[in-house]
């Protein structure tokens, strides 16, 4: 398994490769030769060591590797983190969306025409300089419900992509693909604010980076 070399229950260091020689123990990469008489021992764990190993992270209570306590500026330290890279993840996430809108025909930048196929479009609404995002997609939601309330669902309106392609399409597909753009948005938020929530019931670093780095985003 690993060895590890000990004094008084305190990890000295990691002992792969070391050498008994005699009075004290080399190790590869260790300035310092681990004296006997000063009470250093080499212990084989039984197990691989953890992935986050540090002498001053881990003691050794006689049968196993134990984590020290964790500070509270610690605790605090890496929430902060883990809050922060889970924030830049969600508005990442949240200010495009990829949609497939099939044959339906856009006019491209470059000023050629053809299906539009799959295509971006933002929607972001952390930003006071974005917001208008939001409200054009929520005022073209009111456009296409108008048109198939009124019995005119096959009207045609245009959306613009990300990369100012403009797609024209029929009130009714136009809907489906806000309401796809909906529903994708509303699980996105959901899972950010269920992440920070359980981010925030951690009370140990490990437990706080396991959190974070084991959440699988939606798509």
């Amino acid at each position: 398994m690993t060895d590890i070399i000990v004094q008084n229950g305190q990890v000295a260091c990691d002992a792969t490769g070391y050498t008994d020689e005699g009075n004290y123990y080399s190790v590869p990469g260790q300035p310092n030769y681990f004296w006997k008489t000063l009470g250093f021992t080499v212990v084989d764990t039984g197990a691989p060591l953890p992935a986050d190993f540090s002498v001053s992270v881990y003691d050794w209570n006689g049968t196993a590797l134990v984590r020290v306590g964790d500070t509270a500026a610690a605790i605090m330290n890496a929430r902060t983190n883990a809050l922060s890279q889970a924030n830049s993840t969600y508005l990442n996430k949240i200010g495009s969306y990829t949609y497939d809108f099939g044959t339906n025909q856009a006019l491209f930048a470059d000023g050629t025409t053809g299906p539009a196929g799959q295509q971006s479009v933002l929607m972001r609404d952390y930003s006071d300089n974005t917001q208008r995002d939001l409200d054009n997609w929520a005022l073209d939601w009111i456009t296409c419900t108008k048109y198939i309330r009124d019995g005119a669902p096959t009207t045609q309106v245009q959306v613009t992509a990300s990369n100012e392609a403009v797609i024209t399409l029929a009130a009714t597909d136009c809907l489906t693909f806000l309401e796809d753009m909906l529903v994708r948005g509303r699980t996105l938020v959901f899972f950010y604010r269920g992440l920070v929530n359980l981010i925030n019931q951690q009370t140990t670093v490990a437990g706080i980076n396991t959190t974070y780095n084991s959440a699988v985003w939606p798509s």
